[in-house]
């Protein structure tokens, strides 16, 4: 699809459903409102998270739902700039949350498109709201994908001790080493099925 007639189907669609604005304490900033969101481990300015990423969080150009779209630091943003994917619409669409785009607000299902000539979302362009177009190019990172680093042991951890409860629910102590083989054994599925995407757990 066209930027053009992008712009145009966009348009029509905020005369007749007008973007959600709010207002929460952390609207001010984006960082804290994607944080809050996410519960990922990242701090300071926002366009520094690709770097604290490293090596924490896995990090590409591909956008999915739940991933974090980094903006680099410019004249315009000189903190840079995080937001949400909510919804994938194409390989170079996307809806995202965040906060203070809009100064003090949270804008909710704000569409971006992916501006780069090699289609990586290394340059993305935001919808204005007011106008329905699209604003100016912003030089971007990619997405951290937040899934894949210290909150999945808070998970892992909840997961776990249900797993060992439920186990052992009718009251018999297990072995120190039977139940540490039995941990492991919870932990290496639940990783193995978190890995490759699957939700769903089973402790047979």
């Amino acid at each position: 699809m066209s930027r053009g007639i992008s712009c145009l189907i966009w348009g029509i669609f905020f005369v007749a459903s007008p973007l959600v604005l709010t207002k929460p304490s952390s609207a001010a900033n984006c960082a804290l409102y994607v944080r809050g969101e996410t519960g990922v481990a990242l701090y300071g300015a926002a366009g520094g998270w690709w770097d604290q990423a490293a090596g924490r969080y896995q990090r590409g150009q591909v956008p999915t739902v739940g991933a974090i779209l980094v903006f680099k630091r410019t004249g315009h943003m000189r903190s840079g700039h995080v937001a949400l994917v909510t919804k994938v619409v194409s390989a170079h669409e996307i809806l995202v949350d965040h906060a203070n785009w809009y100064h003090g607000a949270v804008t909710r299902g704000m569409p971006v498109i992916d501006t780069s000539p090699n289609h990586d979302w290394t340059s993305v362009a935001v919808m204005e709201l007011r106008s329905g177009k699209y604003g100016r190019d912003n030089p971007s990172f990619g997405f951290v994908y937040p899934g894949t680093g210290p909150r999945d042991a808070l998970a892992l951890d909840g997961l776990v001790r249900f797993a060992v409860g439920t186990e052992y629910l009718d009251g018999n102590a297990p072995a120190s080493g039977e139940r540490n083989r039995y941990l492991h054994r919870v932990r290496t599925q639940w990783t193995g099925r978190t890995q490759r995407g699957q939700t769903a757990f089973s402790a047979d």
